[in-house]
């Protein structure tokens, strides 16, 4: 008796999760990076990209995804990575985040509007998430 072919498949994908667990394969999971802010004295250059000191800060490439998580979707990622440096004076934190676009979206009509922007998410404990 033959099986049926989703069957069959089935027990395929069965099998090669329980060799995966039987060789200890390890998970997918996202690539850690770290910005490491470097330390400057006095006030931060937070409304000025063109300032001396973002020179002194490490610029990290960061690699991005399609954005799946607000209308409109966007399944393909028109960019494809962004640059970031972080600067501190040891009160404030500051970021500058770069990226290549063609398009210029400066405008933003409401708080769901989301135009040429970017967000930065803290965790909420010291420990790794």
């Amino acid at each position: 008796m033959m099986l049926p072919r989703n069957r069959l498949l089935l027990f395929g994908v069965l099998a090669l999760a329980l060799l995966s667990v039987w060789l200890k394969a390890p998970l997918a999971s996202s690539q850690g990076l770290t910005i490491t802010a470097a330390a400057v004295v006095g006030d931060l250059p937070l409304a000025d990209v063109q300032s001396t000191l973002w020179s002194q800060a490490t610029a990290v490439e960061i690699p991005l995804s399609a954005q799946m998580v607000a209308k409109p979707l966007s399944p393909q990622a028109n960019v494809k990575s962004v640059t970031a440096r972080a600067l501190h004076n040891g009160q404030q934190l500051a970021l500058l985040v770069e990226w290549a676009d063609a398009t210029r979206n400066d405008s933003t009509l409401r708080v769901d509007d989301f135009r040429d922007g970017v967000a930065v998410q803290f965790p909420l404990a010291q420990a790794q998430p």
